[in-house]
């Protein structure tokens, strides 16, 4: 019996928690926990601008290998850790 009591007080903690925000509401991204912790992606732009170079050199850092881009759809981002990475890289030469 006490094990069935237990679970229906954490249904009634769920329902109360779930009571605050309207039913339409879903969850947002920000709200999810992800396992590993993540930096905002950068656009071409932002590395363009780091880097104090143009959207050319930067695309042909990519055909040769120094950057990876993430593609989602026909957007092109990069990791801020692999942007970082290179630069401590090019300051150890």
């Amino acid at each position: 019996m006490p094990e069935q009591t237990k679970v229906k007080d954490l249904a009634t903690e769920a329902s109360d928690r779930d009571a605050d925000q309207p039913p339409s509401v879903a969850p947002s991204v920000s709200a999810l926990r992800s396992p590993v912790p993540h930096s905002p992606l950068l656009t071409t732009e932002d590395v363009c601008a780091l880097f104090r170079r143009t959207p050319r050199s930067i695309r042909r850092w990519v055909q040769v290998g120094h950057l990876r881009p993430i593609r989602v759809g026909a957007a092109i981002f990069f990791d801020p850790r692999q942007i970082e990475a290179l630069i401590a890289e090019t300051l150890r030469r």
